[in-house]
């Protein structure tokens, strides 16, 4: 005798391809870290899914400022505006500030 289960059957698995460069970028936070000589303990990481190329910066902390100052000097000027950004939703990434600098 068993009882049936009652989760439900995973979803299928949906990938997004990348059709040009730096039209889907992945960001994240990697941290804390062990202090730099710098002070920085945090490490921002974009990465274009497309070319898979990688750009990292390091921070001090993972504040929304430092977000949106690195997303500008790295990505933007330098790559034009993204279709795509893929992120955990951390709050640096859901902020207001973020969202209209996008």
């Amino acid at each position: 005798m068993y009882k049936p289960s009652r989760q439900q059957a995973p979803g299928k698995m949906l990938t997004q391809i990348a059709e040009e460069p730096w039209a889907t970028v992945c960001a994240d936070f990697v941290g804390p870290l062990p202090r730099s000589k710098h002070g920085n303990t945090t490490i921002l990481v974009f990465i274009d899914k497309f070319s898979k190329w990688v750009e990292i910066v390091p921070l001090r902390k993972a504040t929304t400022e430092g977000l949106i100052k690195a997303f500008r000097e790295r990505i933007l000027t330098r790559f034009g505006v993204l279709k795509i950004m893929i992120t955990d939703n951390g709050t640096q990434f859901t902020s207001k500030e973020f969202k209209r600098l996008l």
